[in-house]
């Protein structure tokens, strides 16, 4: 007995070795890890902070419902997609709030006069002054060449481009765009207020059209981005 031992310690010192017995990482803590990666890589392209929220948050929630959905069928623990899809969802609300906070705050100007001027006009007369007219694939050409030179010279002012539209579409925050392409991956996207969606409404697809915004850099490296744009004619 002394020489080998009790026979039930060593049974469970045997136990202690099987892999069957070692925690896995949790399902919802892959997810978690995933949504934290997106964010940090939505950020690192210059997607603005609402937008990157609500998008983890979207994806989050199509995530752990589908996780909550098959652990109900296998009859195990929910209790962890259900606080994911939670939490998922509050990122969403809480990246609306930020885009709404944010589009609350921008000064508005107001023109006042006997004569009205449609949004066009106004829009010229405005925000045109200060802005520089450049050709867009020169801009986009620019970026691919050195995007930290082309920062330098474009980001944060406002540009004039012009060109045929070849998409018309909106962000996950509904935020009306429209993109100018230089090839099937690369393109420049203007991105525009809400209040402007009358006005991309009437666009067509090849239409050409000139368009004011300010540089805000690249999206995911082959799109340059122009924000709070207004189309000039």
């Amino acid at each position: 007995m002394g020489a080998y031992g009790s026979p039930e310690l060593s049974k469970n010192s045997g136990n202690s070795n099987n892999p069957e017995q070692k925690k896995k990482f949790p399902l919802w803590g892959v997810f978690f890890i995933i949504l934290a990666l997106l964010f940090i890589l939505f950020i690192s392209t210059g997607l603005d902070l609402s937008s990157a929220l609500a998008t983890c948050g979207l994806f989050g929630i199509i995530l752990y419902l589908v996780a909550l959905v098959i652990a109900a069928l296998k009859r195990k623990n929910k209790k962890p997609y259900a606080v994911g899809a939670t939490v998922s969802t509050l990122i969403l609300i809480f990246g609306v709030l930020i885009f709404s906070i944010n589009s609350g705050s921008k000064p508005k100007t107001v023109l006042t006069g006997n004569k009205q001027q449609s949004s066009a006009t106004s829009a010229s007369s405005i925000i045109k002054d200060d802005a520089v007219e450049i050709d867009y694939k020169v801009l986009h050409k620019d970026y691919m060449d050195n995007p930290i030179k082309a920062d330098s010279r474009y980001k944060n002012k406002k540009l004039i481009v012009s060109g045929k539209v070849s998409d018309i579409d909106r962000e996950i925050d509904q935020r009306p765009y429209i993109t100018f392409e230089i090839s099937p991956l690369e393109t420049i996207r203007m991105d525009f207020d809400k209040k402007n969606e009358p006005e991309v409404a009437k666009l067509k697809k090849g239409q050409t059209v000139k368009v004011v915004g300010e540089c805000t850099g690249t999206l995911i490296s082959t799109t340059v981005v122009l924000e709070d744009c207004n189309i000039l004619e």
